[in-house]
């Protein structure tokens, strides 16, 4: 649904004029991400118009300005480049926010729990994988395509830009899954207390890998440092995440 006519529409990072919506719709045209958060939350049904490299900030200013933290409602998320926002959802539009699988709205019940402190910032609540369709799988098949997710509590505001780790060790073998954490679309300086964040790594093992019970490891590094385990089983701060078996 666009707006209508008596329903405001202020646009960031574009001019009024490229706001092709239905005819009298007042426009204005917002300088920046703060007075873009300002005028959603002036009262009343409103929406916004940006682009897409803007969705994280503008995300994490909403999850600061509502209590309990929600999600930036996203009303229309069709275009990669241009997202529609609403103030608040009437009933029966359904939110498409594409960080709503980042940032989630209910903690997880990870398949392979965990209770690991992470230099007293980060909680790891556990890990799963799982099929392309979505679903938990207790083991993998060499040449298929699945998830790593991993799942994390923000205990205390993180400083810096940490990279994800995984490896999957066994028989002389290593599948190495180093990736951008949260593939990111959500940077640590936006993590705020509370949040919880689920880290997606879509991986496949080559066909070398012979079926067997793998030991699991994983964490986060920036360089050569790899961020401090202090509570839970690690290996020079790799936090040992369990097994996972190959068939």
């Amino acid at each position: 649904a666009a707006p209508g006519p008596s329903e405001p529409l202020g646009v960031l990072g574009m001019d009024a004029a490229s706001a092709r919506y239905q005819s009298g719709t007042a426009v204005r045209e917002l300088p920046d991400v703060d007075a873009a958060l300002a005028w959603l939350f002036a009262g009343g049904r409103r929406f916004l118009a940006f682009r897409s490299r803007d969705l994280a900030e503008l995300n994490a200013g909403y999850r600061a300005r509502t209590s309990p933290s929600v999600n930036l409602p996203i009303l229309d998320a069709r275009s990669s480049e241009i997202l529609l926002a609403v103030s608040r959802l009437a009933r029966g539009e359904r939110d498409e926010n594409p960080l709503a699988v980042v940032v989630l709205a209910i903690a997880p019940q990870p398949s392979r729990p965990l209770a690991v402190d992470l230099a007293g910032k980060l909680e790891v609540l556990g890990w799963d994988v799982r099929e392309p369709a979505g679903a938990v799988v207790a083991s993998v098949v060499p040449g298929r395509a699945y998830e790593f997710v991993i799942y994390y509590r923000v205990v205390d505001r993180i400083t810096g830009s940490w990279d994800t780790f995984i490896h999957v060790d066994g028989f002389q073998r290593r599948f190495n899954g180093d990736h951008p954490t949260l593939q990111g679309k959500y940077p640590f300086a936006l993590w705020r207390r509370g949040d919880v964040l689920a880290d997606r790594h879509r991986f496949r093992l080559e066909p070398h890998f012979g079926a067997g019970r793998y030991s699991v490891y994983f964490g986060l590094y920036a360089g050569s440092r790899r961020l401090e385990v202090r509570r839970g089983d690690h290996d020079a701060n790799r936090i040992v995440a369990g097994t996972l078996e190959v068939r």
